[in-house]
């Protein structure tokens, strides 16, 4: 078997790292934020432009801001963020706006976590009324401790 190597850009801080793929398991999230570049012969990268962008990076916080396209109808969406290296002293939280109002999130969302090891995700799933005319405003303030941040998506739930 043939190892591989992949570059991952969009990563905390403008940090590129590269991945030495081989016969271990692993697991890759290729979001909207991070667009994964394969260096592997006849690989294109993949990647539609996703709405949100860093509004103020820092060490242990992230925030962003995604401008959702407007739609006819209703939609539900959700927000997930991933991080690694969790153990007994971890806490994350995430919190969210819509249109500069507080967003519930919808039951099944997990938005902290405290204590938790090895590789853990929130996310925030939400329903966005129809509105042809006039793009929503998604706000998500990330904070944690003891964690690595490893990216983020926004999907349809």
């Amino acid at each position: 078997m043939t190892a591989k190597c992949i570059e991952i850009a969009g990563q905390p801080s403008g940090v590129r790292q590269k991945l030495l793929i081989g016969s271990t398991a692993f697991w890759l999230m290729a979001t909207p934020q991070s667009v994964v570049h394969a260096t592997e012969t006849g690989a294109t990268p993949a990647a539609a432009p996703s709405p949100c962008t860093l509004r103020l990076p820092g060490h242990s916080t992230q925030e962003f801001e995604c401008r959702l396209d407007p739609a006819a109808a209703a939609r539900s969406l959700r927000f997930k963020v991933f991080f690694s290296g969790s153990h007994d002293d971890t806490r994350a939280t995430l919190e969210a706006t819509l249109n500069g109002a507080p967003l519930d999130c919808a039951d099944g969302s997990k938005t902290n976590t405290e204590g938790e090891d090895g590789e853990v995700s929130l996310d925030c799933r939400f329903t966005v009324a129809g509105n042809p005319a006039a793009h929503d405003v998604l706000r998500v303030a990330l904070r944690w401790h003891h964690a690595q941040y490893m990216g983020f998506e926004l999907k349809a739930d």
